[in-house]
């Protein structure tokens, strides 16, 4: 079945939370029911080199239920998921694990929700704040009648709000936010031509980008370019004010020697190959409007990292020209060495 809503992170209390979309609610021709809350607990499955969260989809058993335990397998984009669940037990689902070689990936992470309903005529929309240990996220999903109306509640409750769009998919944020290293990026503020969210949406935006790549431009390489992406930017610790801009001078080279690849089953040459395309991950971008790119290496590999990166970077929406330029490179780079990459 499709799952069609729209999601927020949020950096408020609950409380103040829940009271803007009261007043969104009062201002409007839409009605709202009483708030109540409720706990779950989520564990995540995944493959030992997490192709799941790699291409996207999540699968995970929630717990708390009265009636037992749920299992949900999802895919797709955010706003227009597919979604199945089963009401089932350890022994159902092993079978399906066995196949996947799933096992858990993130064991026993809570859930809190304060929920309501809003209607408008036939439509109804179940609005959840959803707070973990590591992020609150609202979610508007459409549980009856016409998406139209669900944007036009969103469009509304986003205008008045300081909110920002979550596009991307909670397991993959979960993952990431899990690991210490990368929470803290959340805090590191960027500001420049590229960048003006936080290192760490930056990086969740990087990576979802990189599914997107990976689709296009195919890699039996695609486990360590997604490790690459996690961590290219987790140097960014030292930031330097250069003409006005907020700058991280060497966090290539920081990031490559800093970065935890201890839990992520690596053997020495590919873990070394990690940190060298950490390393050089800015050499590309510097280079390709300005000269030969020949004494950079992995080359077709550093493209990919590169285009999603450029993806996930303001420079579409405020540079269009030198945007379409630098992508149209960084295919060609990509298709020239499509048979390089090992």
């Amino acid at each position: 079945m499709k799952e069609i809503e729209q999601k927020f992170i949020v950096r408020l209390p609950v409380g103040e939370i829940k009271s803007q979309i009261d007043d969104a609610v009062r201002g409007s021709t839409f009605t709202q029911d009483e708030w109540y809350s409720t706990d779950r607990i989520f564990d995540y499955y995944d493959t030992p080199q997490l192709d799941l969260l790699r291409t996207g989809q999540t699968l995970r058993e929630v717990s708390g239920f009265e009636k037992g335990v749920r299992y949900d397998l999802k895919s797709g984009p955010i706003v227009d998921r597919n979604e199945s669940s089963v009401w089932a037990n350890g022994k159902d689902i092993a079978p399906m694990l066995h196949v996947l070689g799933a096992k858990v990936a993130l064991k026993g992470v809570p859930m809190h929700y304060d929920k309501c309903i809003i209607h408008k005529d036939e439509t109804v929309i179940e609005c959840g704040i959803d707070t973990t240990p590591y992020y609150t996220e609202i979610e508007f999903e459409l549980e009856h009648g016409r998406r139209e109306v669900l944007d036009e509640f969103c469009e509304s409750f986003h205008e008045n709000g300081n909110f920002e769009p979550a596009d991307v998919q909670k397991y993959l944020r979960t993952w990431v936010m899990s690991h210490p290293q990368l929470n803290v990026l959340q805090h590191q503020q960027q500001d420049c031509r590229w960048h003006t969210d936080t290192v760490l949406e930056h990086t969740l935006q990087t990576v979802q980008e990189l599914q997107a790549v990976l689709k296009e431009f195919p890699s039996n390489r695609s486990y360590g370019l997604f490790l690459t992406t996690v961590f290219h930017d987790v140097g960014k610790i030292n930031p330097e004010i250069v003409n006005g801009d907020i700058k991280f001078p060497g966090h290539e080279e920081i990031g490559a020697s800093i970065a935890d690849l201890s839990e992520h089953g690596l053997g020495e040459f590919e873990e070394c190959s990690i940190r060298k395309l950490i390393e050089d991950h800015g050499h590309l971008g510097r280079c390709i409007l300005e000269g030969p790119v020949d004494w950079v290496q992995n080359i077709p590999d550093q493209a990919r990292i590169s285009l999603a990166d450029l993806r996930a970077s303001n420079l579409q929406r405020d540079y269009a020209e030198e945007f379409r330029e630098r992508e149209s490179r960084l295919i060609q780079l990509i298709t020239e060495g499509k048979n390089e990459h090992r």
